[in-house]
């Protein structure tokens, strides 16, 4: 039997004979120890015995066994191969999760989780034992799918394209971080299509972006990608702090403390422009167009299959938080194409009628205006007082 094969099953006996905290950390480092990405038939032995167990096993064990396949990802084995042993009973378990967060809200008579969780959580866990049992392994569970979604472009590809994991894990999305990272990663575009306008030069380009989760790291990336000529960028516009533009592209290690920037630019969507291609004054510091720099790329609105980014002076000063992405991803923003004044106006002109079509409300929404993927619109926290699970919303 190879090492890594043995060490799984001492691993799954361990962790259904509830061993120690110590028996068990021991036993999770003899596997990653024993991994040799060259033994790819042990890999794949050790990810079934894992998995398989994982299937029959809750609580504890359950959370033990997850945190294993996630590790063992992370540590170098394929995350298409990890992913049915992750994926078995995934969806069964956000979706008790679920009923259990409900439930617990009914009992303490509030929208608020978090405040009902602690209020009631022993007494419904009493009537609802195997659905607590998931609430406690979700973050486990969580975290072994994120290791494999944060690697595999194809395997994201083929989950985002059904709404199966997104509708169990989104009730959940707001008051679980691990599980709004799902949500966050299923969202990201492959070559997704992007279109950035400043309006006062009349400059525009089109680009294309993989593997960026975040607007904040989408700011740096477009910046860095369309200011490096100052000649044909954005007239005051400045390339970003190279280790900003290192740490959004994944590049570099984790700073002790998120650096901080201070964008010269509002980023405001295309609904901010009027019928005849202008941004009205007092549209600038409209929250309502505004794209956030902590929302995702995916709910930027898109026109004509591209989403569409309007570059304005900014207004006041304000500052942009930048975290690592997920490891895994390799986030990147190329220019592929620059836009004539001519084409900048016609776009303009085009977008502003759609726009002011579409606030009209004896008017339907323009054909062109393609609806964003089912994301939040906000990149996940832990900590929102009235969640998803809480109204049993699923988009």
């Amino acid at each position: 039997m190879p090492a890594i094969a043995e060490a799984a099953s001492e691993l799954v006996r361990a962790a259904t004979m509830e061993g120690s905290d110590r028996a068990l950390r021991a036993a999770v480092e003899a596997v990653l120890a024993a991994f040799n990405p060259k033994d790819k038939a042990g890999t794949r032995s050790a990810l079934k015995t894992i998995g398989s167990a994982l299937e029959r096993s809750d609580g504890r064990s359950a959370q033990v066994l997850a945190l294993a396949l996630g590790a063992l990802v992370e540590t170098g084995a394929p995350p298409d191969e990890a992913w049915p042993a992750v994926a078995e009973g995934l969806i069964e378990t956000l979706e008790r999760a679920t009923v259990f967060a409900q439930a617990c809200v009914r009992a303490a008579k509030t929208e608020h989780v978090e405040p009902a969780i602690e209020a009631a959580a022993a007494d419904v866990a009493a009537a609802l034992p195997r659905e607590a049992a998931s609430w406690r392994a979700l973050p486990s569970r969580c975290l072994a799918a994120v290791a494999c979604l944060s690697r595999s472009r194809a395997l994201r590809k083929k989950l985002s394209s059904t709404d199966e994991l997104l509708a169990a894990v989104w009730p959940l999305s707001d008051v679980v971080a691990e599980a709004g990272f799902i949500v966050q990663l299923l969202s990201i575009e492959d070559k997704g299509k992007l279109l950035v306008i400043h309006p006062a030069s009349m400059r525009g380009w089109k680009l294309t972006m993989t593997d960026v989760a975040s607007n904040a790291d989408l700011y740096v990336l477009v910046m860095d990608a369309i200011a490096r000529d100052p000649k044909k960028g954005p007239p005051g516009a400045r390339k970003p702090d190279a280790k900003l533009v290192a740490l959004a592209k994944n590049e570099a290690a984790p700073p002790k403390r998120p650096p901080v920037s201070r964008p010269a630019f509002e980023w405001l969507q295309y609904s901010a422009l009027s019928s005849d291609g202008t941004i009205a004054p007092d549209d600038v510091d409209s929250h309502a167009h505004a794209i956030l720099p902590d929302a995702v790329p995916a709910a930027i609105p898109a026109f004509d299959g591209e989403r569409v980014i309007l570059l304005v002076e900014a207004s006041h000063v304000h500052e942009i938080e930048h975290t690592p992405p997920f490891e895994g991803l390799a986030p990147r923003v190329d220019v592929v194409g620059v836009l004539s004044e001519k084409a900048v106006k016609d776009r303009l002109l085009v977008m502003g009628k759609a726009a002011e079509r579409g606030r009209s409300p004896k008017s339907k929404k323009p054909k062109a205006a393609k609806k964003a993927k089912k994301t939040p619109p906000k990149a996940p926290k832990a900590s929102k007082k009235k969640t998803r699970a809480a109204r049993g919303r699923r988009r």
